[in-house]
């Protein structure tokens, strides 16, 4: 839906983590999926994409398509797949930030897969290749 769709779109067009975006964290012994990503657009995207081609909208179709297929997979629905995501999962600007860091490859390993929301700019970005 609509509302969905830009409340999705909201949460991936902005470069930055905010405690809302940690507020929609929830503990978990693992995941389904670990998403790698770049928080930000190239430079160029809408030079190349268009000025009407978000982002944002571009990410949040991705994710749901990619929760539909593990759901299918899973026999279940799209809710009831949980993803590791950084901006979600790391307090940013927080004390346990460093720790969290130092534990991303614990992370990576209590999650059943990964998933690359891939643009151009992803292997430039040093934090991209290391995940």
């Amino acid at each position: 839906d609509v509302a969905g769709l830009d409340a999705a779109s909201g949460f991936w067009s902005t470069n930055s983590g905010q405690p809302k975006d940690y507020a929609l964290s929830r503990n978990a012994g693992s995941a389904n999926l670990f998403v790698t990503h770049c928080w930000a657009a190239p430079r160029n995207w809408h030079q190349l994409m268009g000025t009407k081609c978000m982002y944002g909208d571009v990410k949040a179709t991705e994710m749901k398509v990619i929760a539909d297929d593990v759901a299918e997979s899973c026999g279940g629905t799209w809710e009831e797949v949980t993803l590791w995501i950084d901006k979600c999962c790391i307090p940013q600007r927080h004390a346990l930030l460093h720790t969290c860091v130092e534990l991303i490859e614990d992370f990576v390993q209590r999650c059943d897969g990964m998933v690359v929301l891939l643009s151009w700019n992803y292997f430039s970005r040093l934090w991209c290749v290391y995940e």
